[in-house]
């Protein structure tokens, strides 16, 4: 079997865990659908399926790991008067660095940018359009209760007692058809009332204040491999492999966009039935090919005193299928695996021309 062969380094790599959150940890290697999303990416492909399905053996070492830390920001879904940061956003429809900060609350809780309690005020300007909005708010929340609401109500006690009159008159009469006109009226009313306070109260209130938001900053971290070497296989149709060849100038990062790559090298190589092989490197393995022993530790091999392979399990992500609008992911479990072996009693397992072991997943 002939398969593509590709060597390159990275200077650092996150290859992100999706359920951590405030530690973003990092897989060893990458994710198989992080390999085969970044080979896509490069090939320009739009389709994957019935075309371009890839299997994939991934191997590699890391330097080493550290734990770096980052400001998380989080724009909270309202705007919150005694907590966190108070800033003015350029765009209020778009969620982005376009926004300066108006005041910050000096404790956890307990503060108010509006009575200018434990605050530190960085835009008083800004900071005095934001506490005049408040009391618009206030203004218009009174206006509706004390004036709007009681017109509104008149008006539906007025349509009231005509649908009451409406009730033994002929619906072809003129009456019946005169009092139709005052309830159409009545509903006219209703709405204009209803729309220019509404209108208002947006021009005046609503559409300055969306400008506003909370902003909340933490303390996060994440983990980072440097000195990153991966060894990939790629089994497919000769179609897929050749633009794989002819594209890897395109393949500019895999893990994170600033993950960039260095490709030392690619090349067509031929699997053969294994032997006895020692890996120098870590890989992912099928969960499976543990199960059956076709995976030894380098120490024992398959004697007597043989020690299962041992290793990190995962359940990695390979590719996935549009099923009504959401995203099925087909995922593989696959164990991360250091210091082992393989020998001529191996299945499924294969090694290259230059002695690299290949389980492809």
């Amino acid at each position: 079997m002939e398969v593509l062969r590709i060597k390159l380094t990275q200077n650092q790599a996150h290859y992100r865990k999706e359920e951590t959150i405030t530690n973003k940890m990092t897989y060893p290697l990458p994710p198989l659908s992080t390999v085969i999303g970044a080979l896509c990416n490069a090939c320009g492909y739009t389709e994957y399926h019935n075309k371009h399905e890839m299997d994939i053996s991934i191997q590699g070492r890391y330097q080493s790991m550290q734990r770096e830390v980052y400001t998380d920001q989080a724009f909270l879904n309202s705007v919150m008067d005694d907590r966190g940061i108070l800033v003015k956003l350029q765009n209020p429809n778009m969620l982005s660095a376009g926004y300066h900060v108006v005041a910050r609350a000096q404790k956890p809780q307990g503060n108010s940018f509006r009575d200018g309690k434990t605050i530190e005020v960085i835009d008083q300007s800004a900071l005095m359009e934001y506490r005049e909005l408040l009391r618009k708010r206030k203004l218009f929340e009174e206006e509706k209760k004390n004036m709007i609401d009681p017109q509104i109500k008149s008006l539906d006690e007025q349509q009231r007692k005509i649908k009451a009159q409406q009730k033994d008159m002929d619906k072809k009469s003129k009456e019946f058809l005169a009092l139709k006109q005052s309830i159409e009226k009545l509903k006219q009313k209703k709405k204009s009332i209803t729309e220019e306070f509404k209108k208002r109260k947006e021009e005046q209130y609503g559409i300055p204040y969306s400008f506003y938001a909370s902003l909340t900053t933490s303390i996060r971290y994440y983990e980072v491999l440097y000195g990153v070497e991966l060894i990939l296989h790629i089994s497919s149709n000769e179609e897929t492999l050749n633009d794989i060849e002819n594209n890897i100038h395109d393949l500019k990062a895999i893990g994170r966009s600033e993950d960039f790559v260095h490709v030392e090298e690619i090349k067509r190589v031929h699997l053969h039935e294994p032997k006895e092989t020692q890996s120098l490197f870590s890989a992912y393995i099928d969960v499976e090919r543990l199960k059956a022993q076709d995976v030894l530790l380098d120490e024992y091999g398959r004697t007597a005193n043989a020690i299962p392979v041992r290793g990190t399990k995962y359940l990695l992500n390979k590719d996935y299928k549009i099923v009504g609008r959401q995203r099925v992911f087909n995922k593989k479990w696959v164990v991360y695996v250091s210091g082992y072996s393989v020998d001529n009693e191996s299945k499924y397992i294969f090694v290259d021309d230059d002695g690299y072991i290949v389980n492809l997943l």
